[in-house]
């Protein structure tokens, strides 16, 4: 049940994303019992997730980028 600090990024992310299994967030959980790098990762991820879903964050229609890209080359 063991599992590297980089399997722990990964399983932080998908947690993030609520696509974690319940084995996956245990194995994390146990992980970070032990290590004070991935705590702190894990701390830092949630917090950038949490100011992310709180910005009011405006995408770019198809029509915006299709026009930005025909600017782009036609110089």
């Amino acid at each position: 049940m063991k599992i590297t600090c980089q399997e722990a990024a990964i399983i932080s992310n998908k947690k993030e994303y609520r696509e974690a299994s319940f084995k996956e967030k245990l194995m994390l959980r146990f992980h970070l019992f032990r290590c004070a790098l991935c705590s702190g990762f894990v701390k830092k991820n949630a917090q950038l997730s949490a100011l992310f879903s709180r910005a009011s964050l405006r995408y770019l229609s198809e029509e915006e980028k299709d026009e930005m890209k025909k600017k782009m080359f036609s110089h």
